[in-house]
């Protein structure tokens, strides 16, 4: 039995360790020894780091019984620390973001979550900038275009409310994601060069923006630096960077480098069956499908190792194509249209064509 005082050394100790699995495990740990004592406010404390640590590495289903607990204690307790209160409602934007995940939450269940994170963020005098950001993100990714740009202007209306509520980083790297959307190239660079070099950026520059401009660097030393950025952080493979995979493999099965390609495959195929993320299952799934039908020689990874019974890399093609389009029509389902899945075919039908 861990005392108190030990309870909030090891936490403390964590605060510095990468979000991962293995450190969502110990902080249950950690809790199960504080729930066991009644340490409210410990236990409190714990559950913010597992929200995290869980969202992070892919684990929602630990985050949000987390971030449940947390928000049934935050209610019912008036008298909350400012800070105790930035915490919470700074993780509700991640939990905001990870219901589009799920093709089974609908977009009416998606409106009505976000409304009861306004009203706390409201409620507690926190500027909306952040959860604006995330609504018009989510808004993006279901195709609810109107709803997309009445909260782009919010986002960029809003004031930051309190001076620290807002990720530069964060910010810069969903403006690139739009002008790629958009095609504006040039503006999507400026900003990402903006990103390497702006000392307001937290800590960790978003993975995923290297995977975005990648495609469009040509100074030499530009894309050596994304590409190793990428590699090195892709390493060890995490269930939160399964969409980040897919963008890169298709990066390098456009340049041909089907021996990193292969690496990265093996890597990531079995995260992608793993991870309850459903979207980024399927931008995976939508990446395999291509490297099977490219690919020249069979993989040297055996397919079997990820519970397929699958006899050559044709096989994984139909296999990656059957699945792609499955998962593509349950998102346009609840999305109400069929923005995904006619994307997939004219993707198919224009390599076809090269081909």
């Amino acid at each position: 039995k861990m005392k108190e005082f030990e309870i909030w050394s090891a936490l403390e100790e964590l605060w510095s360790v990468e979000d991962s699995e293995s450190k969502t495990g110990r902080l249950e740990n950690l809790l199960a020894f504080s729930d066991a004592q009644n340490l409210d406010n410990l236990s409190y404390n714990l559950r913010i780091e597992i929200i995290q640590s869980a969202v992070f590495s892919g684990d929602i289903d630990k985050a949000l019984v987390a971030y449940t607990a947390c928000i049934a204690e935050f209610d019912a307790e008036k008298d909350f620390a400012l800070e105790e209160s930035f915490y919470l409602l700074w993780s509700s934007k991640w939990i905001n973001r990870c219901m589009v995940s799920f093709p089974t939450i609908s977009l009416s269940q998606i409106d009505s979550i976000e409304k009861d994170i306004a009203k706390r963020f409201e409620r507690h005098n926190f500027g909306l900038r952040a959860h604006y950001m995330y609504i018009w993100l989510n808004a993006i990714e279901t195709g609810s275009i109107e709803k997309a740009h009445i909260y782009r202007k919010k986002w960029k209306s809003e004031a930051i409310r309190p001076e620290h509520a807002r990720c530069i980083a964060c910010e810069l790297h969903f403006e690139i994601y739009y002008q790629v959307l958009e095609r504006g190239i040039k503006k999507a660079l400026h900003l990402y060069r903006k990103l390497l070099s702006s000392s307001e950026s937290c800590n960790r520059i978003p993975l995923d923006s290297h995977a975005l401009v990648l495609p469009f660097l040509t100074n030499e030393n530009e894309i050596q630096h994304a590409k190793m950025r990428l590699l090195s952080g892709l390493y060890p493979a995490q269930s939160d960077m399964v969409s980040t995979s897919a963008k890169f493999l298709e990066i390098l099965i456009q340049q041909s480098d089907f021996e990193g390609a292969d690496k990265l495959i093996s890597h990531f195929l079995r995260l992608a069956f793993k991870t309850k993320e459903l979207d980024q299952r399927l931008d995976f799934y939508r990446s395999a499908e291509w490297y099977f039908a490219e690919e020249k020689s069979e993989p040297t990874f055996p397919l079997i190792f990820v519970g397929l019974q699958l006899e050559d890399k044709n096989a994984a093609k139909l296999y990656f194509e059957h699945q792609t389009i499955d998962l593509a029509k349950r998102f346009d389902e609840r999305n109400g249209n069929q923005a995904l899945t006619e994307a997939i075919l004219k993707t198919r039908e224009g390599r076809n064509k090269v081909e």
